[in-house]
């Protein structure tokens, strides 16, 4: 009776992988998405919209810390951090943090407030769709130094940041309550920006705060313009 099943089993497997002379293609999971929207970053010689735009754009930053880690203690250590520079429709360039006790940055800040945080376009599909490398100038990037100061709960900065956090990172509104996570900004001492040949520019902290959010625009999540067709 075994023998019976074990060949109807055998039959059936053999009839499906008989087609009727063509042959399936296996799915390519590596396939080069296909981009339906792009977006168009200002004049590279604007250094000034240049910034606001990157760090509008960016929703994650590397953040580079002084480590509390006893082994490495005091060497640069990076991390990476959700951020917003405001909502989506405004921009007001001041970098804004979700952070836990339990992270490393959290830890390292709490001993030295001091830090600098990178961001770049090629957080976007800007310079896949160009064909720039990640370190390619013209993929543009902008180092931001400063300190990292906690904001006060129920001030009108804290509910603007919290805002601005949550509604481009829906996730947070389910973190572990039990984590204490805490809002905080990165208070600008120095912004620097490569965004051509030639070195970086480094750009003056009032014009860059003054610059008309009026002027700035965020494009959609990167899987929300790229449409992958794996069949």
């Amino acid at each position: 009776m075994k023998g019976f099943y074990f060949l109807i089993c055998c039959t059936f497997l053999t009839v499906n992988r008989i087609d009727s002379g063509t042959t399936r293609e296996p799915r390519n999971i590596f396939k080069t998405p296909t981009i339906i929207n792009a977006i168009v970053p200002p004049n590279h010689k604007d250094y000034v919209a240049m910034a606001r735009f990157v760090v509008h754009q960016a929703d994650w930053a590397s953040v580079a810390t002084l480590s509390t880690i006893q082994k490495i203690k005091n060497y640069p250590f990076t991390n990476i951090a959700s951020m917003s520079d405001g909502t989506v429709d405004h921009s007001i360039g001041i970098p804004y943090f979700y952070l836990t006790p339990l992270d490393f940055a959290s830890k390292d800040l709490t001993e030295d407030s001091r830090c600098t945080i990178s961001v770049t376009l090629e957080e976007t599909s800007y310079c896949r769709q160009q064909n720039y490398d990640p370190d390619d100038p013209r993929c543009a990037r902008v180092m931001l130094s400063g300190r990292m100061v906690t904001l006060k709960n129920g001030t009108e900065e804290y509910d603007f940041a919290k805002e601005a956090l949550f509604t481009r990172h829906h996730s947070m509104a389910n973190l572990p309550a039990d984590h204490k996570f805490y809002v905080t900004k990165l208070q600008l001492e120095q912004i620097v920006m490569l965004d051509w040949f030639g070195g970086p520019a480094y750009i003056s902290i009032d014009e860059y705060l003054a610059y008309s959010s009026k002027n700035i625009y965020k494009s959609a999540p990167f899987t929300a313009f790229v449409k992958e067709d794996l069949n």
